[in-house]
Order: C-alpha cells, then sequence, then structure tokens
C-alpha cells in the first residue's frame, strides 16, 4: 500500500518544535493503528 499526504501551503500549519511534535504523533498513531490490523510493513 503506497501513502501519499498532500499539504496545501495556503494552510497555516505550525513550524519548529510544535510541528515536529505534531508529525511525530501523527506517524506514531498510524504505525500503531497498521500494527493492529497487521498491515504493517516496515520497508
Amino acid at each position: 500500500m503506497k501513502q501519499v499526504i498532500v499539504v496545501s501551503r495556503a494552510l497555516r500549519l505550525p513550524k519548529g518544535r510544535p510541528a515536529a511534535q505534531a508529525a511525530h504523533a501523527a506517524v506514531a498513531a498510524l504505525l500503531a493503528l497498521e500494527a493492529l490490523t497487521g498491515g504493517l510493513r516496515l520497508l
């Protein structure tokens, strides 16, 4: 499965540490969900 995330530059997204924390939390949640559903595939 290939996932593509598209972000509009018109959005006012956080920068710096808050952005890094949000990205880390999003990736952790995705990995946890895939692990629970048996769809985890690491390259």
